[in-house]
């Protein structure tokens, strides 16, 4: 959110920030204080490399779509799902879909959240199972995705009650487990000499490890700087482009 003050050279204003959430849970605020020039030229780069950020995800998705309609392997759908519902949790989450899709609702932009991220994570999942072949090379982790993929549609349907707070826990409680589990049921598959399965740990560890820092940030373990608020953006590009590798070895 953008506030302008009119400071005048050699003067002081004392400025009040109320922040109010119905269920006790929200972000750091940190407080920047911009000239107008200054702000101009950080957002104009800001939006430049967002514009970067989205411009790789869609063509990656708009690729795959591509290829699935090819070869016809189901990966490649729940792939481009995937990221389709990355993409929007992202905008989702950065304002974009509060300021240009519902900008008087901020309850749905809240809702949106949980529901988007829980989406994304569903078919995340699917692509992993079906990548990876779990149901005949990790059959361990096929059962618990199918609890996992359970959790997050209740995880969906609560979000309509309006608890913020606690849909953000069951995401974070799933998907800790979730992160970790994947990543073990690569390695197994790459011991077990399916080949694709190096850029998908590759990759997976990638985007784990932006998750970390980006959580770490949220929770302002982390200071807020330039690496920490893109880490996310940064980690998944290079996600979606080593795993568009992994599908096409």
């Amino acid at each position: 959110f953008l506030f302008q003050f009119d400071i005048p050279p050699n003067e002081t204003r004392q400025i009040y920030l109320r922040l109010k959430s119905h269920d006790g849970l929200h972000e750091p605020c940190p407080i920047l204080l911009w000239d107008q020039q200054s702000f101009a030229l950080a957002n104009g780069l800001r939006n430049l490399g967002i514009g970067l950020y989205f411009g790789i995800m869609l063509v990656m998705a708009i690729y795959n779509l591509f290829v699935f309609l090819v070869v016809k392997d189901r990966a490649y759908a729940y792939y481009v799902i995937y990221i389709i519902g990355f993409f929007f949790w992202l905008t989702t989450y950065f304002g974009y879909s509060f300021q240009y899709l519902w900008p008087n609702s901020y309850i749905w932009g809240n809702q949106a959240i949980i529901v988007s991220s829980s989406f994304w994570a569903v078919f995340m999942i699917q692509f992993v199972r079906s990548f990876l072949d779990t149901k005949q090379l990790v059959p361990w982790f096929d059962k618990f995705g199918q609890i996992a993929i359970g959790g997050l549609i209740f995880n969906i349907i609560f979000s309509f009650t309006g608890n913020y707070a606690i849909g953000i826990q069951i995401i974070l409680g799933l998907g800790i487990p979730v992160c970790l589990a994947t990543i073990t049921a690569g390695a197994i598959c790459f011991k077990a000499g399916f080949r694709p399965a190096r850029y998908f740990l590759l990759a997976w560890t990638t985007l784990l490890l932006s998750i970390v820092i980006f959580v770490f940030k949220i929770a302002g373990i982390l200071p807020t700087t330039l690496i920490t608020e893109k880490s996310i953006q940064i980690g998944s590009a290079i996600e979606v482009i080593l795993l568009s590798l992994a599908l096409a070895d």
